[in-house]
């Protein structure tokens, strides 16, 4: 992050450059309640935990020097390792069977099967927890979330695998409201420091931009010379339409254009069209 100069205050400041830690569990609900008080769209939440996730994370909460292994989907089959000598005190080891789960994802099911005292305690312990992890955002959760809300903002990345992300001044706001709101209700930490505009924090902050928009010009050269579908098409044209509007932010924010990138993805939008032609024949 060489060249983003970090200043005590917004004025004069090109944006934010942000990290956050995270530590425990969100529950949504708390977290929806927060956001709905602040009177933001609750369709920028982030999404509840599916049927499997949040059944699997009841499943690995309830185990108890149990191990759960899934012969196949919606069945798991809870194990203790257990450890004995014989006569000649040989040590030998074997898996018992302490219950069974079956889970039915559409219809939203559960049916536990206990096979010893082990097993009838773990189908306690799940049972008594299923309904709360059904609410419960993981750090996972909440990182995805947190990332996927920054690219909304049109943040960009400021290293390859991500950790730092800078967004821009017209956005700031926003993101200090996902910030405020999350912290309210968690343990996490949203972290941010404003970058002070200069030439080499513009130069920086427009190779990121321009890299990522390359990234996105090279796979869909290679999708279109595959076998493109309907569906495919579609995504693709929404993704072309998000990045050059983000060029546009980022050439109004900044004082910079990258004409070349954007005649490339205008030249790829014509090219998005004529296969929806050829793949509608």
């Amino acid at each position: 992050m060489a060249g983003l100069i970090a200043v005590q205050g917004y004025e004069g400041a090109c944006g934010l450059i942000t990290w956050w830690s995270l530590s425990g569990l969100v529950d949504y609900r708390d977290l929806k309640d927060e956001w709905e008080a602040a009177g933001l769209p609750v369709n920028r939440l982030p999404q509840i935990p599916s049927v499997q996730a949040a059944t699997q994370r009841a499943i690995e909460a309830a185990c108890q020097g149990q191990v759960a292994r899934s012969p196949r989907p919606g069945v798991f089959e809870i194990e203790t390792y257990q450890v004995t000598k014989d006569a000649a005190d040989r040590v030998t080891g074997q898996h018992r069977k302490d219950s069974r789960i079956e889970v039915n994802y559409t219809e939203k099911t559960v049916k536990v099967e206990a096979y010893n005292d082990a097993g009838t305690q773990f189908e306690s312990r799940f049972q008594g927890s299923r309904s709360t992890w059904n609410w419960m955002l993981t750090t996972v959760d909440i990182s995805n979330w947190l990332v996927e809300r920054a690219t909304m903002l049109h943040a960009v990345s400021l290293r390859d695998r991500g950790g730092f992300y800078y967004i821009p001044t017209d956005r700031v706001q926003m993101w200090d409201e996902i910030r405020e709101l999350l912290q309210k209700v968690s343990g996490h930490k949203i972290a941010g420091i404003p970058a002070m505009k200069t030439d080499e924090a513009v130069e920086i902050i427009l190779s990121v931009v321009r890299r990522e928009a390359e990234t996105a010009i090279g796979e869909l050269e290679e999708y279109l010379c595959g076998e493109p579908s309907t569906r495919g098409l579609n995504s693709w044209e929404k993704r072309v339409a998000e990045q050059r509007a983000k060029l546009a932010h980022y050439a109004d924010l900044l004082g910079v254009v990258s004409p070349d990138i954007d005649a490339k993805l205008t030249a790829l939008s014509g090219c998005i069209q004529a296969a929806r032609l050829q793949e509608s024949k």
